[in-house]
């Protein structure tokens, strides 16, 4: 049976933790500055807590402890003593120990710590902390006048003579308390324990109101003596213990009250002999026909206040998740209702109202989801501050200068990510301080600062939060690494010769690897990085690894924003269906069998003249494919690091929300799975392992020969124009064929679910974007092998004109140099390129400034550069037929050309709902106000982009007033492209969307220049 302090265990343990993060970064804090006072007085106060809360449960020798700990701080606070480096080590060394009883109790165990040795080393320097002189005491606040009712009266009188003591004591807490009720609870607690309390002032309901004084007054009867009293009221944070006597006396044939003076109680001397002088009170027992009932009054009459808090296990709102997550899964089935309802014709206005409910529940289903996760987020920084001290006491022990610099500590992670995360940052900050951090000496050669940064940060991006620590000492040793890696037998010479230097650094992570020709207690066991990658990936994350010699290294460790409700890609095989998490995607692609070659029995291919290993999910779950001989197979590119493979599947079904559901709870641990999820018709589909199945074919890959290699790259590989569509979809109403080379020719397809596009965060993934089918092109005979570059490019031209007419696609360039739109604009690939990162800098500044405005925080999607044919800017909003807030405002200057600010209508209303502090759901049509609202967000929004442009090419642009429609996209764009029509055929277009925290997309912003002054953009960043 283990080991339980009872019913208030996990209440200790819990403020035992904040005390002690408290204590150890006020301890940190000390050793810099041991002249602060405030600093000192934080310490005392933590101790002194930590004293209270032990002997309160039990722990009598950690509050022994403890107390001694208050005893040396007195004398500190009372400046008979001066903080030394001693007295620091010794509170640091008390810190440890006390940290490690809480582990035990914590683990079920009794404490084993022996205090002894501790004790008199606390006592060795502090001994002039013995003879001080107590300081002088505080005059008592004046006690509040309390009028009893007879009832009490009767007790107090009934009490004393059956021989009870009578007292009123008086606590103060500090005012800086938080949860000051529960404080007051557990005094009171304490007290029913060895006393009958009569009169508690103010009420416990009452101390959470905002007017509480910090003072409480409970008058009680009882046997205990003084000790006993100062004993049970000994809470954190109370301040101030004083109490006085109650006797009766007889007044004219009545009983009276009175008050011994007012006496202070101090932590655990013995208490004064009480003054004889006594205080008539005027609570007086009248007559016995007064009426019985209790009437306390005090000097305020105060309205009873509930508490506003309530604390909630992570189980619990586990299992609230679960259920939202059970929400999601029957509110997709309504969409797969919703689809056969439109197929069997059901008529036009119940499939209307249906959708309408359908769409609210799902609305509902995700702010439901978006409460309960921002509920389980906790900020980061409470687990970064207690690396300072590992810092300090790793760099004393290595005699090396060390200072840890934290950012980004308000950033907030899953409840379950924070729990296990200490550990791996633990391990990086050991190695770091070890291995990376060169001894003073050594970088004073170098030239460096003599102290070295260590620095942890934190950040969002997109669905992916970053956990960064990066050092700036000697870098990782490649030389080392690799022979490291060969003496092993991980890598064979040749294996190493072919592999960047990323692969080889993550060799680091294997179990036993370790350069380190030393084996110390901290490190050089070859363990710590593998509990790095095997925590991480229990996440659902990765590691990246960033290194420079003598420059430092980073590794970035990244971890789904949810837990739970992920989006994922589905995919079929026969009638399996499977999901692949979103965020693993890159992209995907589809390519005929031709195209696979095979070196050493593995299937790769040659993609834009990269060796891709390809994976075929059938073989990898053991089931036949449905894919027939010669049909184009589909390819899901998936990374994980820096590592990728191709996933071949039968069929691309769309993107979905999927809940996540463990296998090894409902099963067992399945290699290559990550969970399950059941979907909204009922049936369940497994979730691919990414990480698993990339580590079981990344090793075979390393093994192929450099010749075998060569031979791959010198296999025709296929040149793309991408031609992006905003919503993927599976099957294709029409197909359009663009021969762009001789060798392939590039088919691509539109199919009917949607799926958004992927943003593209880090690692430089690309993406989820398209679905491009590379298929080999037929040769009917050799002459069609040897047309002319002319003929070729007059078939590209007739394409793009039959794309213009139909208006069927978005027809997004790359530019080649005999392309028809490169010889009108002269603007080549790398013109793009300059144009994109000035589009991101502007797009940045327009997220951070909408994020002013509303108060919350905007995330945006990397900006798409692209150059469109007038006739097809429509088209790349995909959802032409929707009605849309538009706000357009053009901009004059030396550049000219127009912002477009769109959004649909409920996100336009629910934006002007927020700006103007109204209730969600308040405007549902556009006011004056509103268009206001509108016009504003577009100026500074617009604005913020066009100085970006302005600043960076050193010239006037002038964005002028705004102005708003109320229409479908269609007929907004036209008072635009009306504008461009005029003298142009194509704009450059830069679109971006903007999403809250909850992924509602606020709306869509384009920069639409005239051709003109897109030439002259690029003319200046050229120069």
């Amino acid at each position: 049976m283990s080991f339980s302090l009872g019913e208030y265990q996990d209440m200790f343990l819990e403020e035992a933790d904040e005390l002690l993060q408290e204590l150890n970064q006020n301890l940190l804090k000390l050793e810099k500055d041991p002249s602060d006072d405030e600093i000192i007085n934080n310490i005392f106060r933590a101790a002194h807590s930590l004293k209270s809360s032990a002997a309160f449960v039990g722990l009598t020798d950690l509050g022994d402890l403890a107390h001694k700990m208050e005893n040396l701080l007195q004398g500190i606070r009372d400046k008979v003593m001066k903080v030394t480096p001693a007295i620091v080590d010794v509170l640091f060394q008390c810190f440890d120990v006390i940290n490690d009883v809480i582990r035990e109790v914590s683990s079920g165990n009794p404490p084993s710590k022996d205090f002894s040795s501790l004790v008199k080393k606390i006592e060795s320097v502090g001994k002039e902390g013995s003879s001080q002189e107590e300081k002088e005491k505080k005059e008592a606040p004046t006690p509040q006048k309390i009028q009893l009712s007879t009832n009490i009266i009767k007790d107090i009188r009934d009490g004393i003579n059956n021989g009870l003591s009578c007292c009123e004591i008086a606590i103060t807490l500090d005012p800086d308390t938080a949860m000051k009720s529960l404080k007051v609870q557990l005094v009171l607690t304490n007290l029913e324990k060895i006393a009958d309390i009569l009169v508690t002032i103010p009420t416990i309901e009452e101390v959470s109101m905002p007017e509480f004084d910090n003072r409480v007054q409970i008058i009680l009867l009882t046997s205990a003596g003084i000790d006993e009293l100062r004993k049970a009221c000994e809470v954190d944070q109370v301040i101030r213990i004083d109490l006085r006597k109650i006797e009766l006396v007889k007044k004219d044939n009545k009983v009276a009250l009175k008050y011994h003076n007012q006496e202070t109680l101090y932590e655990e001397k013995p208490q004064q002999e009480q003054t004889k002088t006594m205080n008539i009170v005027e609570d007086v027992l009248p007559d016995e026909e007064e009426k019985d009932e209790i009437v306390i009054k005090t000097k305020d009459d105060k309205k009873t206040l509930q508490l506003r808090t309530v604390k909630v296990s992570v189980e619990k709102l586990d299992q609230l998740l679960n259920n939202v997550g059970e929400l999601v899964i029957a509110n997709s089935g309504f969409y797969k209702l919703y689809e056969e309802m439109r197929r069997l014709n059901v008529e036009k206005s119940i499939i209307n109202e249906f959708k309408n409910r359908m769409e609210q529940m799902s609305r509902i289903a995700k702010d439901l989801q978006s409460g309960i996760m921002k509920t389980r987020m906790v900020p980061i920084g409470q687990v970064f501050s207690r690396f300072n001290r590992l810092v300090r006491d790793l760099a004393k022990e290595f005699d090396k200068k060390v200072v840890l610099e934290i950012k980004g500590e308000e950033t907030e992670l899953d409840k379950k990510v924070i729990d296990v995360i200490g550990e791996p940052l633990m391990h990086l900050i050991r190695n770091a301080v070890d291995h990376g951090i060169e001894s003073v000496e050594e970088r004073r050669q170098q030239k460096k600062p003599e102290v070295a940064t260590i620095t942890l940060n934190a950040y969002q991006g997109g669905n992916q939060i970053f956990v960064e620590v990066s050092d700036d000492g000697r870098g990782l040793d490649l030389k080392k690494i690799k022979a490291k890696a060969i003496e092993r037998g991980l890598a064979t010479p040749e294996m190493i010769a072919n592999m960047d230097k990323e692969d080889i650094y993550n060799f680091i992570f294997t179990p036993g690897f370790s350069t380190s020709d030393v084996v110390t207690d901290i490190s050089g066991r070859g363990v710590g990085m593998n509990v790095v990658q095997e925590t991480v990936n229990e996440l659902n994350g990765s590691v990246a690894i960033e290194s420079e010699p003598g420059m430092g290294t980073r590794f970035i460790l990244s971890f789904p924003l949810t837990l739970a409700i992920i989006p994922a890609i589905m995919v079929r095989v026969q009638r399996e269906l499977y999901a692949i998490p979103l965020s693993d995607v890159i992209e995907t692609i589809k390519i005929l069998p031709e195209e696979i070659t095979t070196i050493e029995g593995h299937e790769v291919i040659n993609l834009r003249g990269e060796i891709l290993s390809l994976i075929r999910l059938n073989n990898f779950v053991g089931i036949e494919s449905g894919l027939k001989d010669n049909e184009r197979m589909p390819v899901v590119i998936v990374g994980y690091g820096n590592r990728k493979i191709g996933i071949v599947v039968d069929l691309l079904e769309g993107k979905q929300e999927i809940v996540i559901k463990s296998l090894e709870q409902n099963y067992r641990t399945v290699p290559g799975l990550a969970g399950a999820s059941i979907l909204g018709d009922g049936s369940i589909c497994l979730i691919l392992d990414i990480s698993s199945m990339i580590n079981k074919v990344i090793m075979q890959q390393d093994t192929f020969s450099f010749r075998e290699k060569q031979r791959v790259l010198g296999t025709k590989q296929a040149s793309v124009e991408v031609v992006k569509t905003e919503a993927v979809k599976e099957k294709a109403p029409s197909q359009v064929t663009i021969d762009t080379k001789k060798e392939s020719k590039i088919q691509v397809t539109s199919p009917e679910k949607e799926m958004p596009i992927k943003e593209d965060i880090v690692f430089k993934k690309e993406p989820v974007e398209e679905i491009v089918e590379v298929e080999e092109f037929k040769e009917d005979n050799k002459a069609s092998r040897l047309q002319e570059e002319d003929v070729i490019e007059q078939q590209v031209k007739n394409v793009l004109e039959e794309f213009k007419t139909e208006l069927k696609e978005k027809i997004k360039t790359t530019l080649d140099k005999e392309d028809e739109i490169y010889q009108k604009l002269g603007i080549s690939d790398d013109d793009l390129a300059k144009v994109q990162v000035l589009a991101n800098v502007g797009i940045t500044d327009a997220a951070e400034s909408l994020s002013k405005i509303i108060n919350r925080r905007v995330d945006l999607s990397i900006p798409d550069v692209s150059v469109l044919a007038i006739e097809s800017i429509p088209q790349s909003f995909g959802d032409v037929d929707s009605v849309y807030l538009g706000v357009y405002m053009p901009i004059v200057g030396q550049i000219n050309g127009t912002i477009l600010f769109s959004l649909k209508e409920d996100s336009g209303y629910e934006l002007v709902d927020m700006l103007l502090g109204l209730p969600q759901g308040t405007t549902n049509s556009l006011t004056e106000d509103g268009e206001s609202v509108l016009k504003e967000v577009t100026n500074i929004v617009g604005s913020a982009v066009v100085n970006a442009f302005a600043d960076k090419i050193e010239m006037a642009i002038k964005p002028t007033v705004p102005s708003v429609v109320h229409d479908y996209m269609q007929s907004i764009l036209d008072s635009i492209l009306a504008f461009h029509t005029a003298e142009n055929e194509y704009a450059l277009v830069m679109d971006t969307e903007f999403f809250h925290q909850d992924d509602r997309v606020i709306g869509k912003l384009l920069i639409m220049p005239t051709t003109s002054s897109l030439a002259t953009i690029v003319e200046r960043l050229r120069n």
